[in-house]
């Protein structure tokens, strides 16, 4: 029986320029690549998220699949201090420059390019595989 084909969607992803260290209570803080959302490609991004976030966009895997990239970590894994099952790693991602990506005064976004004032996005960005790039901590292997 032939294999039928399987459109992937792609998804537009947040992505953590923080690595926020654990509170003094011991709660669990975003790291620096955690995938904190995941939605449908749209038209335009606000400001407070261009700012905070680096948007990619991802495709690769079913829609169930891609939604479940932000899910937060299990209570019954024990790893230490993370609150966000998937990351990307931020030095797979070629051309990235954490100087700007990090400048709140900046509105760089290198693999989803927006316009600076409007926020509308100005380019279909060719979307990145998730394997290799996506990291399951839980797991700890890349999809």
């Amino acid at each position: 029986m032939p294999e039928t084909y399987r459109d992937y969607p792609v998804m537009e992803a947040a992505i953590s320029l923080v690595d926020a260290s654990p509170l003094a209570s011991g709660a669990e803080r975003v790291l620096l690549g955690d995938i904190v959302a995941i939605r449908h490609p749209r038209r335009e991004i606000g400001t407070q998220e261009r700012k905070r976030f680096l948007w990619l966009r991802l495709y690769g895997l079913d829609s169930n699949e891609l939604d479940r990239l932000h899910d937060r970590m299990s209570l019954d894994v024990d790893v230490s201090y993370d609150k966000r099952r998937y990351a990307v790693r931020l030095d797979r991602l070629p051309g990235l420059n954490m100087t700007r990506a990090l400048d709140l005064n900046d509105t760089y976004q290198p693999f989803l390019p927006v316009d600076e004032d409007t926020g509308q996005v100005l380019a279909e960005a060719a979307p990145f595989a998730v394997w290799g790039l996506v990291y399951d901590k839980a797991a700890g292997a890349f999809l």
